[in-house]
């Protein structure tokens, strides 16, 4: 199936690739590859499917990028799963996370989430699962915030 468009949003940083979809451009990608988002709302929920990628906004330094690169879940699942044996190397920064019913769901995983916020989801905002004497994900300069469930996850600096 081909996913890329000539224009659209997300953007493969290692293939040139461009996609109106951030799952799109994982599906696509090769683990390594650094996948670019451009501030908007994207109306989806992603799955890095065991793949090491680096998903980012276009600024993930900047907080007001950070606030306007949005991926909402419509209340339709996590917004983000890691569980599929992502490591370190996998990296999802700058972005807003938000109305899905569990924010960032993991399971058994190690990814790294750097700069995002985890606000206004149903239940948790990082809900782990299968992570008992495992190491959990690494998470740095995020506000996990508004979330309606109780906060089930590591937090490492």
């Amino acid at each position: 199936m081909v996913y890329f468009i000539a224009d659209g949003p997300v953007e493969n940083l290692t293939t040139g690739k461009r996609y109106d979809y951030i799952q799109h451009a994982i599906n696509d990608a090769n683990p390594g590859d650094e996948i670019v988002v451009s501030e908007g709302i994207y109306h989806e929920n992603i799955n890095f499917k065991g793949k090491s990628l680096m998903v980012r906004s276009i600024n993930p330094d900047d907080s007001a990028v950070v606030a306007k690169t949005i991926i909402n879940g419509s209340n339709q699942g996590p917004v983000v799963t890691f569980a599929n044996g992502e490591n370190r190397s996998c990296l999802l920064t700058g972005f807003t996370i938000t109305n899905g019913n569990k924010g960032i769901y993991y399971s058994g995983v190690c990814a790294t989430i750097t700069n995002c916020n985890i606000i206004e989801n149903g239940d948790a905002g990082i809900k782990a699962q299968g992570t008992l004497g495992r190491s959990g994900p690494t998470i740095v300069n995020c506000t996990i915030a508004g979330n309606k469930g109780p906060q089930d996850y590591r937090r490492r600096l």
